[in-house]
């Protein structure tokens, strides 16, 4: 699934990369090559909902409305090593 998400990520025209833990897939870094043309907007529109998808610590608030108009809600969850501490992260979880 990793390897999907990836490569739909760079035929999007979108820098990042995804990684699995605890059966969740996160997406720690995204942007798109060339900023507005909706490359973005449409490889979040390809996420499968099969799966949980989490976008932790997001610094881009475009980012974080175009993640809550996809039904991804804000959630704490403890950052371990070596950050310790808590971290909103947006959350949509498998159907």
């Amino acid at each position: 699934m990793i390897d999907s998400l990836a490569v739909g990520m760079a035929a999007a025209g979108i820098d990042g990369y995804v990684t699995e833990h605890k059966g969740a897939f996160y997406v720690p870094v995204v942007m798109a090559r060339q900023r507005g043309r909706g490359d973005c907007a449409r490889w979040l529109d390809s996420l499968p909902r099969t799966v949980t998808i989490k976008f932790p610590a997001l610094l881009n608030g475009r980012l974080a409305g175009m993640l809550q108009r996809r039904e991804f809600v804000v959630e704490r969850e403890w950052a371990a090593e070596p950050f310790n501490e808590w971290v909103d992260v947006y959350v949509r979880r498998a159907a």
